[in-house]
Formats: structure tokens, sequence, C-alpha cells
């Protein structure tokens, strides 16, 4: 469980789970209740059990999961916040290079001239040889 819930920690490098919205991903809720279903599923029916080879798991040991489970996802939130605060591993910011839409015959112009460009390359390559 402990990585099912450590998943949604991993939407985002930087931002918090609850700045990007636990539920925001609705794939993700699928992927992860339906791992939950079927491992709830695979732990508690017992002819189940029988062919994973799976004993019984008493209360003190649900417990445990249920304590224990949440503590990477904890950890990894805390190691974000740490993240935000020291700008440790900050990119710089980049300006986008804005280009303006260029006609079919711009690009063809620009691909004639890219070939011959390649071409008088090629030939004074010839020339040397």
């Amino acid at each position: 469980f402990a990585e099912l819930l450590k998943a949604y920690t991993s939407m985002s490098l930087r931002r918090s789970i609850f700045e990007v919205g636990v539920f925001s991903n609705k794939y993700l809720q699928w992927s992860v209740g339906s791992s939950i279903a079927l491992t709830l599923f695979v732990v508690l029916t017992p002819g189940v059990m029988d062919v994973f080879e799976i004993e019984y798991i008493d209360g003190r040991a649900w417990t445990l999961v249920l304590v224990l489970a949440p503590m990477p996802a904890f950890v990894e939130e805390v190691t974000k916040y740490v993240y935000r605060e020291t700008g440790f591993g900050a990119r710089p910011k980049v300006v986008r290079d804005v280009r303006v839409k260029k006609s079919k015959s711009y690009h063809r112009a620009m691909s004639k001239r890219a070939a011959s460009k390649f071409q008088q390359m090629e030939d004074e390559d010839d020339a040397k040889v």
C-alpha cells in the first residue's frame, strides 16, 4: 500500500499533492483503487490465499500496515517542502521562443535554400578532394 500512496506524490516533482489535487488524475484513482481492491481480494479471500500461499493477517499486522503505509508519501512531501523552501535543484527559467506561423510557401523556399546550401557544401568537399 505504501507505493500506491506514494504514487500520488509522484504527480509533481516540486508541488505538494495538495496543490496538485489528490483527485486531479482520474486514471491514477482507478489504478490505485483497483490495485487496493485486488490486493485485499488476494489477502482476504480464503481460496485465493491458498493459491498465493498467504497466511491470515491479524488486526495487529493490519494496524502496522495502515500506520506505516503513508510514511514514504509523507517523507516525499517533506522533501518537496524542503526543496521548495531552499530552492535546491531549481532550474533556471527558460524564455520560450514564440514564433510566428509561416506560410507553406515560406517553408518551401526555406527547404530549397537549405537544399542548395547542402549542395554547395558537398561541392566544396568534392573540390577539396
